[in-house]
């Protein structure tokens, strides 16, 4: 006749799994619920310019987690009307460690080493909020973000580009040469003329006078989750140890 005690061993292994599952998964794997807002450039217009090549804006966020987790941004698109088109955009993510378009000068630092690129979406009409969950992608302080729309002529006719947005509100506090400081990202932005050519990425202006034409800096939102802590690191190694304990007392 079976035990109390024997009925119930089987279902103490399984607490004992889940335990250790739960230990090791919560350890690899911050949660969503802990993601934090590192970057935001919000304010707006109606504004967007049309590009054929790939371009973007470097930003540099504020707090100190640097694995992205959600990432959104705004562009417009003119579409002719009852027509399929096949139009795409492709989001990328560079750190900025290729040469510096101006030797004395540290943020010219060019977009070089890629970290990661969405999958093609088709590009759809009017002003499209688009936000992505991304794998936690570790970035740097400062990196820069590109949008390529590919199959499409670039026209005001039949065109898309991203909504230009002044200023940020939330990233890092930067130096002006001139003296002041402004937020998150200088007024200029990159433009990549020879895709084949990393030395190709230009900077680029809209408007040398900030109180006169548009800047270089785009809509878009980023959050972030920090690394995993110590506590939880912790908690994985305490879970490992007693799994290897378990496995020594029953060989």
């Amino acid at each position: 006749m079976q035990t109390l005690s024997s009925l119930l061993r089987p279902f103490r292994r399984l607490l004992f799994v889940g335990v250790v599952l739960g230990t090791l998964l919560a350890a690899i794997h911050p949660t969503r619920a802990r993601a934090e807002l590192v970057y935001e450039n919000t304010l707006g217009s109606t504004n967007y310019s049309l590009f054929t090549r790939e371009y973007g804006d470097d930003i540099v966020l504020a707090g100190t987690s640097r694995h992205l987790s959600e990432f959104s941004f705004l562009y417009n698109a003119i579409l002719p009307a009852g027509v399929t088109t096949p139009a795409q955009w492709r989001l990328r993510i560079y750190a900025n460690d290729g040469t510096r378009q101006y030797p004395d000068v540290v943020t010219s630092q060019r977009p070089s080493s890629l970290l990661w690129e969405s999958a093609s979406f088709p590009v759809l009409s009017g002003f499209v909020t688009n936000t992505l969950s991304l794998p936690l992608v570790q970035v740097p302080d400062r990196f820069t973000w590109t949008i390529e729309f590919s199959n499409i002529p670039q026209t005001r006719e039949f065109g898309a580009g991203l909504i230009i947005a002044n200023y940020p509100t939330l990233g890092a506090e930067l130096a002006l040469r001139g003296g002041g400081t402004t937020i998150g990202s200088y007024a200029d932005f990159w433009v990549q003329m020879d895709p084949n050519d990393n030395n190709s990425w230009a900077l680029n202006i809209f408007s040398a006078n900030p109180d006169i034409g548009p800047q270089g800096n785009f809509w878009v939102r980023v959050s972030a989750v920090p690394e995993p802590t110590p506590l939880v690191l912790g908690t994985l190694g305490f879970g490992v140890l007693l799994w290897v304990f378990r496995r020594g007392r029953k060989a």
